[in-house]
């Protein structure tokens, strides 16, 4: 809006614009000025407004032509447009719109889709018969066809009362009698079936499909460790640190395991290389700071926790072989 006094060339043209059927709207676009200094112009010169109601009913200020209503017909049949949308390109106001479409046979009680990939009712007549021309045109070929997705093709043809074709894929491979046997065999032995397929050189869904056809009943038991399908050899990393399975007759075993029976790597190699299980007090620092660099250079034993980057090493020659030693053990005999 203009903040600036209206001359009085331009408040006559402003008067004489309503005069000739101009709206309040078509004014303030062009000569930049609120409805309430239109208002005021209107009064000072006499010219009463119009009701608000006025383009609703018989009276109608300016008269279409015919190439005007053609051109909103073609744009509302050609498009996706909504009518608020081709009101804004013509200029005109919504309910002109619609009073436009109605008075050609044009039911605008319909709601339109705004989608970028919806159709017009002559497309969609199209893609129906392009579905319908063979059996070997698919919901994708008509969904690339006509540039919309697969959901969209289905949507048009349930709205046409048309049934989607159910799909004829490749037939489903069958395990011979000798594999089956072998099927039963290895679940039987606590086999995963992934392993399973990898032997006889198929896929886990095929062999899937085999039990459930042929009705097998697993025992539905813990498969953990060698038995899970996911094994893989008892190593796992967590955090950087390396734990390893300790199999029970292992001599440190009930020292040093937890309860999942996994223990620390860098922590058994420490204990085998000193002979005896660590205490829970003792510590193994990682001397280049690799967590799973568990070599025994690399390794040195602490009393507590240890700081990331430190390590003791004596003053004198620099030696990493350093013990923890009691004061008592350090200290002086008193003189008696």
């Amino acid at each position: 809006m203009r903040y600036t006094a209206v001359t009085e060339q331009e408040s006559l043209d402003i008067s004489n614009k309503y005069k000739a059927g101009g709206t309040l709207r078509d004014i303030r676009k062009q000569f930049h000025v609120s409805n309430s200094t239109i208002r005021k112009i209107l009064k000072n010169h006499g010219v009463p407004e119009r009701s608000p109601y006025f383009y609703h009913g018989t009276h109608q200020v300016k008269k279409l032509d015919a190439a005007t209503v053609d051109a909103i017909v073609e744009r509302f049949n050609t498009t996706t447009l909504t009518i608020n949308k081709i009101a804004q390109e013509f200029g005109l106001r919504s309910d002109r719109i619609k009073s436009v479409l109605a008075s050609n046979g044009i039911d605008t009680t319909v709601k339109r889709v705004r989608s970028n990939t919806a159709l017009l009712p002559q497309q969609e007549l199209e893609a129906v018969a392009l579905y319908e021309s063979s059996d070997a045109v698919t919901l994708s070929t008509v969904a690339q066809q006509f540039n919309i997705a697969i959901p969209t093709v289905r949507a048009i043809l349930e709205r046409h009362g048309r049934q989607v074709r159910e799909l004829v894929g490749r037939p489903k491979k069958i395990l011979a009698s000798d594999d089956a046997a072998k099927v039963q065999y290895m679940l039987g032995d606590g086999c995963s079936q992934q392993t399973i397929a990898d032997t006889l050189g198929t896929s886990q869904n095929t062999i899937s499909r085999f039990i459930k056809l042929s009705g097998i009943k697993r025992k539905h038991e813990n498969r953990s460790r060698h038995k899970h399908g996911m094994w893989r050899g008892g190593r796992i990393k967590v955090h950087g640190y390396v734990h390893v399975l300790l199999p029970q007759d292992h001599k440190f075993f009930h020292q040093m395991v937890g309860s999942t029976g996994y223990v620390l790597e860098h922590r058994l190699v420490m204990a085998e290389q000193l002979g005896r299980p660590l205490s829970r007090y003792e510590t193994v620092h990682h001397i280049n700071g690799i967590r799973d660099d568990n070599r025994p250079e690399n390794l040195q034993l602490r009393q507590g926790n240890h700081g990331t980057g430190s390590v003791h090493v004596c003053r004198a020659c620099g030696s990493y072989d350093v013990v923890a030693a009691s004061i008592a053990e350090l200290s002086e005999p008193s003189e008696s």
